[in-house]
C-alpha cells in the first residue's frame, strides 16, 4: 500500500483501481470506453441524459483524480520511461475524447434549447391568436360543415 492512498481491489462493474501505473492505464482505458460510446450516442442524435453509464463515468473521473494527485505527490511513482510514454500517450487519448465529449454535449445542449424554444413559440403563437366563439359558447374553427337536413352551415 502506497503512502496515503488505500489499496483497492479490481471488480468488473463499479471496479476500484490498484495503485500501480497499469491499473492507472486500465482505468483511462475505461474512461474512454464509456467516452466513446456517449460520443457515439451523442453523434447519433441521442441525449446524453439516455446514457446509463453517466454515473459510471464520473466516478471514474474521481478515480482517475485521485490516481492523478497520487503520481503528483509521489506516492505513485512512474518507474521507467516507457511507463511515462504510455501514461503521456493515454493521457493525450483521454483529452482528445473529452474535447470531442464537450463539443458534441454543447452541439447537444444546443440542439435541445433550439427545440425548446420552437415549441415554446409554436404555444405562444397559439395561445396568443384571436379566437372566435359561437353562440354555444364552442370556439369556432371556421369550417363548414354539411348537414343532414341540407345547406351549408359554419361550424
Amino acid at each position: 500500500m502506497n503512502a496515503g492512498i488505500p489499496n483497492c481491489s479490481d471488480m468488473r462493474e463499479g471496479r476500484m483501481f490498484g495503485d500501480s501505473v497499469e491499473a492507472t492505464l486500465e482505468l483511462v482505458d475505461d474512461l474512454l470506453e464509456i467516452i466513446a460510446s456517449e460520443n457515439s450516442m451523442l453523434a447519433a442524435g441521442m441525449p446524453a441524459s439516455a446514457s446509463q453509464s453517466l454515473a459510471e463515468k464520473f466516478r471514474l473521473a474521481r478515480e482517475f483524480e485521485r490516481q492523478a494527485l497520487a503520481i503528483r505527490a509521489g506516492a505513485l511513482a512512474l518507474e521507467s520511461r516507457s511507463e511515462r510514454a504510455r501514461l503521456a500517450e493515454r493521457a493525450r487519448l483521454l483529452q482528445a475524447a473529452m474535447d470531442e465529449n464537450v463539443n458534441r454535449l454543447g452541439a447537444a445542449i444546443e440542439a435541445t434549447r433550439r427545440r425548446v424554444n420552437a415549441v415554446m413559440r409554436a404555444v405562444r403563437e397559439q395561445v396568443s391568436a384571436p379566437t372566435a366563439y359561437q353562440a354555444n359558447g364552442r370556439a369556432w374553427s371556421g369550417v363548414v360543415a354539411h348537414g343532414a337536413l341540407g345547406g351549408d352551415r359554419r361550424v
